[in-house]
């Protein structure tokens, strides 16, 4: 049985919405920086991919996030280009450095570009060296084993009136020698790959995918953990997905990109991102092994105003619904009188 967590973590973010995406958790075997757990993740006020400039967060239990007073918040600050964004930030921690991973879209050139920059201090960081471009490839999650730098990332291609994922996979021997890439065989059933981190665990590759069923990935994503023996060929732990979307909770449209951590007795800490019907955007904490996920009580949690919160929910529904069913123009002013009238 799976649970949903109740509430979702109360995360600082720069902008102060508090509304953010896309986690990557490590955990230190002794404090980095003076914390034992590190999350990167970006800000996304209402979905405003303006604001997903990769940021750091330290925590010493993986519950009360706080901004270091010598962080640069965000580390990557906005670019100057109005028609490119950054976003999908992963980290991991090597030789006493935190690697920084991250994606640069350029909406004009439909190009994506993941850069790699580094840090001993989190203060000063090394000048970002583009490690890989290509079309929509989203979420580079990249680990370091036997001395060969891996990357999975999902491969895009969109148009009117589907959307088509692949998951892919580069290895070098350093970042910047990423070569070698291949498409990997993921078995999700009805679902495709949309966001996916990689871990090895007890000697195998481990993934959490957040993925969306038939064409339209705008709702109904749900989290998937994938397991592989070489990278390529991945399978899923269960014949059902792991989390989904709640009826009525603060994750009630979609799952989106999760981080997680596995322990000695074979459980699982997950954080993840998900989306309400409101559009507000936030991340939240289960535990437990695969049968029997659990929510737990967290301190702080963020207190959501639930009467504002069924307006939000109510206001989505209302223009998901006329935008699949009603011509554009006819959309347009539906929705230019519905705004007037709820004013």
């Amino acid at each position: 049985m799976m649970f949903n967590s109740k509430s979702p973590l109360s995360i600082p973010t720069y902008d102060g919405s508090y509304q953010l995406v896309h986690p990557c958790v490590i955990e230190c075997e002794k404090p980095f920086c003076g914390f034992r757990y590190w999350m990167a993740m970006t800000p996304y006020p209402d979905g405003n991919d303006a604001f997903e400039n990769p940021s750091l967060r330290g925590s010493n239990n993986g519950f009360k996030w706080e901004v270091p007073s010598f962080l640069p918040d965000p580390v990557i600050p906005q670019p100057d280009n109005a028609d490119q964004h950054y976003s999908d930030p992963h980290i991991l921690l090597k030789d006493g450095e935190l690697h920084l991973f991250y994606r640069l879209t350029d909406k004009i050139r439909n190009r994506s570009f993941i850069f790699w920059t580094r840090s001993k201090d989190l203060v000063k960081w090394a000048l970002p060296i583009l490690v890989y471009e290509g079309g929509w490839c989203l979420s580079p999650s990249v680990i370091f084993e036997e001395n060969v730098w891996f990357m999975w990332f999902v491969d895009l291609v969109k148009d009117n009136k589907s959307t088509i994922s692949t998951l892919k996979m580069v290895k070098g021997v350093t970042p910047e020698a990423f070569d070698n890439e291949v498409s990997c065989v993921v078995d999700l059933g009805k679902f495709h790959p949309w966001h996916i981190e990689v871990k090895k665990v007890d000697g195998n590759f481990q993934g959490l995918i957040n993925a969306f069923p038939g064409t339209s990935e705008s709702i109904g994503q749900s989290l998937f953990l994938v397991k592989s023996l070489n990278g390529y060929d991945w399978n899923r732990s269960d014949a059902v997905s792991i989390l989904k979307p709640s009826y009525l909770g603060w994750d009630n449209k979609l799952i989106y990109k999760a981080s997680f951590l596995s322990t000695e007795e074979g459980s699982y800490r997950i954080w993840y991102s998900a989306c309400s019907w409101g559009g507000k955007w936030y991340i939240g904490y289960i535990e437990g092994a695969l049968n029997s996920i659990k929510r737990i009580s967290i301190q702080p949690a963020l207190e959501l105003n639930r009467v504002l919160k069924v307006k939000q929910d109510l206001n989505g529904i209302f223009r998901i619904g006329l935008r699949r069913f009603l011509p554009v123009y006819v959309f347009n002013l539906t929705k230019k009188l519905y705004n007037f009238l709820v004013s």
